[in-house]
């Protein structure tokens, strides 16, 4: 990543690695982030100026220029995350991403490293494994099917099935995220790929009351966004906001 400035305006330059150059795939994913972000009308999606190749024949991506931290960071930084601002980036990213939903547009890489606590608000970031309805026409992108997509972390049992996918594993994701946020750490850590993988699909997480002192309707919500069967979660990012804001 690069900063660079035309005239007045600032602007961050994203490179792809010239390791994965000579991918197609990995090109068409690189630039895919760039048609997703500007298929999404939200203040929370970072706007993007130009996208292409330059005289190298390099993919670039030339972006708005944020000033603040991750998510992650934040996180890391002791004494943890307020419930306060729980409520408030938790809402910010279900507004953001809900509105990728409203265009047919499934994130499928939510994460607190993919959320930019900037200073004129919340942005999340890296629509580059989105998933868009082929019905979009130039910003149709499909994943092989059985392939698996995501963080291990955050990724909802059907994603680890390596599954269909819809809004409702994104509403899962911001679960992982918002347990976090909470308890300091995500549902599930323990052991290797596999075992985190088969613990999104089988297992159920620690209540977050083993972890932090938290609201009953808030410890609720969290376990409920991260329910193995889609229909027991929140049916909306609205209505994960929605309920965020009445339980924190």
């Amino acid at each position: 990543m690069y900063a660079a400035e035309q005239g007045s305006r600032r602007a961050a330059v994203k490179l792809l690695h010239p390791e994965h150059a000579a991918s197609r795939p990995a090109v068409r994913r690189f630039l895919h982030e760039a048609r997703a972000a500007a298929a999404i009308v939200d203040p929370g999606i970072v706007e993007v100026y130009d996208a292409g190749f330059d005289e190298h024949g390099r993919a670039f991506i030339a972006m708005e220029l944020l000033e603040g931290e991750s998510l992650a960071a934040s996180i890391a930084r002791p004494p943890g995350v307020a419930l306060s601002t729980l409520r408030q980036v938790g809402c910010a990213i279900a507004g953001t991403v809900g509105a990728a939903h409203g265009r047919n547009i499934v994130h499928r890489d939510l994460k607190p490293e993919n959320v930019f606590l900037a200073h004129g608000g919340v942005k999340v970031l890296d629509f580059g494994m989105a998933k868009l309805d082929p019905e979009q026409g130039p910003y149709s992108f499909v994943t092989d099917r059985g392939t698996l997509v995501g963080t291990p972390a955050y990724m909802s049992p059907e994603q680890c099935r390596g599954g269909e996918v819809d809004a409702r594993s994104d509403v899962y994701a911001l679960g992982c995220i918002l347990y976090e946020m909470a308890c300091g750490r995500p549902p599930f850590v323990e052991g290797g790929l596999g075992m985190v993988l088969g613990a999104h699909v089988y297992q159920p997480p620690r209540p977050p009351s083993d972890f932090a002192e938290l609201p009953s309707a808030l410890e609720q919500l969290l376990l409920r966004s991260l329910e193995k069967d889609p229909a027991r979660r929140p049916p909306s990012m609205h209505a994960l906001a929605s309920a965020l804001a009445s339980a924190s």
